[in-house]
């Protein structure tokens, strides 16, 4: 079993009225997951679940790395599905994640022969639950492509990637519907 541990050393985020209150005390947030050697998610967690954006973390971090397919030689492609329930804002939410991988090439670092792989992600999400006293449901989709080098000795280096989110809130009271369009950058070194 393998266990991860994430620190977020940066963290930024903009939006129309500017950056969200509290998006600072993200930073230094630890976040980890337990994966079985091929890659299986097994749990998430974070001390931090107080802290708005702890919990998604826990995830992200967990579902980073690749749940690795096959024979790693150039051109080689694998899927894989996820899904499960996640807790966002008090809505439990069904997340299922189609991610596609594929082997670009070789490369080395740091004196090490590895592989860099490319990754298309399509997500779809839906839930109900209440928010600030409000009962409301969701529903979205997100795309997402990244970049993650693992050595061919199975260590991993780094990666980095981009998603784009389409959310749709409605507020079952009044049936005001709110969409949400959220695109996110992720490093890790």
């Amino acid at each position: 079993t393998l266990m991860l541990t994430a620190t977020v050393d940066s963290v930024t985020q903009t939006g129309p009225m500017g950056p969200p209150p509290g998006i600072d005390k993200l930073v230094g947030v630890k976040a980890g997951a337990k994966l079985s050697p091929t890659g299986i998610l097994y749990s998430t967690w974070t001390k931090d679940s107080s802290i708005t954006g702890a919990t998604a973390l826990a995830e992200a971090a967990g579902r980073f790395l690749p749940r690795i397919r096959g024979r790693m030689e150039k051109g080689a492609t694998w899927v894989d599905t996820s899904s499960g329930k996640v807790r966002q804002t008090g809505i439990e939410v069904d997340r299922k994640t189609v991610s596609k991988f594929t082997v670009a090439g070789d490369t080395t670092v740091a004196g090490e022969p590895s592989w860099k792989l490319t990754r298309d992600d399509s997500t779809t999400m839906s839930g109900a639950g209440m928010a600030q006293g409000q009962a409301l449901t969701m529903e979205g989709t997100s795309t997402g492509k990244g970049t993650l080098i693992v050595s061919q000795k199975g260590v991993f280096f780094g990666g980095e990637g981009s998603e784009q989110a389409n959310i749709k809130l409605l507020l079952s009271a009044n049936g005001l519907e709110i969409n949400i369009a959220q695109n996110a950058n992720t490093k890790i070194v």
